[in-house]
């Protein structure tokens, strides 16, 4: 008898804790504020291709979770007009695929929102404008030693940075 249903054999061990903080106040005549924190820190974060092999330590290592990433911002509003500001962390890691091993740097980079919501009757009443700067420095992404594949890669990791830069967008939006 052969039973030929592919498995799932492995073991993942991880460890550690995720951080949502978020505080608004009302400044008076200045607007509204809001500060806020998203964050991820591993202990640990262990693998094995069976529940009976040794266990690999991978964490902080190339395609895999990284110790710590936060992402933290500032709100602004004040009537119909909304301004957010982003600042984005990836901690540094290292390339295991490279040989030798590589340190890849940490990264940091910075998003911007800016919108204006109209108010009032009529067909404005519910329409936006807005403009949203992805990577608003255009911070390079830190450089890896892998080859082109055709998941990206070829000099940055595609599973943590976007190799475009800086991408401005402008929206137009109504709401009914």
């Amino acid at each position: 008898y052969v039973d030929g249903r592919t498995n799932n054999l492995g073991t993942s061990i991880a460890s550690g804790f995720d951080l949502m903080a978020n505080y608004g106040f009302d400044a008076g005549a200045a607007g509204h504020f809001e500060l806020g924190l998203t964050s991820t820190w591993f202990d640990t974060y262990e693998v094995a291709i069976t529940p009976v092999a040794n266990r690999v330590d991978l964490l902080n290592t190339i395609y895999n979770p990284l110790r710590f990433k936060a992402r933290g911002n500032v709100t602004w509003s004040r009537g119909g007009i909304l301004g957010a500001l982003f600042v984005n962390h990836l901690n540094a890691y290292d390339n295991i695929l490279a040989n030798p091993s590589e340190s890849v740097d940490s990264r940091t980079t910075v998003d911007l929102n800016l919108s204006y919501t109209f108010q009032g009757n009529g067909f404005a009443e519910g329409l936006r404008i807005g403009i949203d700067a992805l990577n608003l420095f255009d911070t390079d992404p830190p450089f890896v030693n892998i080859a082109q594949s055709p998941n990206g890669g070829g000099g940055f990791d595609p599973t943590l940075n976007n190799p475009v830069g800086r991408i401005v967008a402008l929206s137009l939006t109504k709401k009914w």
